[in-house]
């Protein structure tokens, strides 16, 4: 039987017939939900904006040789007390730390494995707003003198 070109974008090391990881086989599922019905939900929307923006914040692929998937490789790090361990440092320079940890969180609630654990979009777009107001207030403050 012929891999599929589906599930090798995925993970190139895994096998599709049997896959062991976890985040794997939920992008399996999601994948099949999606051959056989034809439609995207609004979950699996925010589940593919949460990887985007996990991409965007760590500096990270979805998906690179040898390693776990993005999903799998950040969840574990994006709580308040741990996010600085995966954020492109490039990062700090622009988000204070505060909106920094906030955009974990909406990478965190966005990729939750069950569906009906993820945020909403609505909710997504207010925070995002507010992280942007406050970097924006971070870049613009002037540096403190040096004496």
């Amino acid at each position: 039987m012929p891999i599929p070109l589906w599930a090798v974008i995925l993970d190139p090391g895994a096998d599709p017939v049997n896959p062991t990881n976890f985040q794997t086989q939920h992008f399996v599922c999601e994948i099949c939900r999606y051959a056989m019905t034809r439609q995207l939900t609004e979950k699996a929307n925010i589940y593919s904006f949460g990887v985007v923006l996990l991409e965007l914040f760590t500096g990270r692929n979805s998906i690179e040789s040898g390693q776990k998937n993005i999903v799998s490789w950040a969840t574990p790090r994006l709580s308040e007390d741990k996010f600085k361990q995966c954020i492109d440092p490039k990062l700090m320079e622009v988000y204070p730390p505060k909106a920094a940890a906030k955009l974990a969180a909406i990478a965190a609630l966005c990729v939750q494995y069950e569906p009906e654990f993820r945020i909403d979009i609505s909710r997504v777009v207010k925070t995002l707003e507010l992280v942007l107001k406050e970097s924006q207030a971070f870049v613009s403050a002037p540096a403190p003198a040096v004496i």
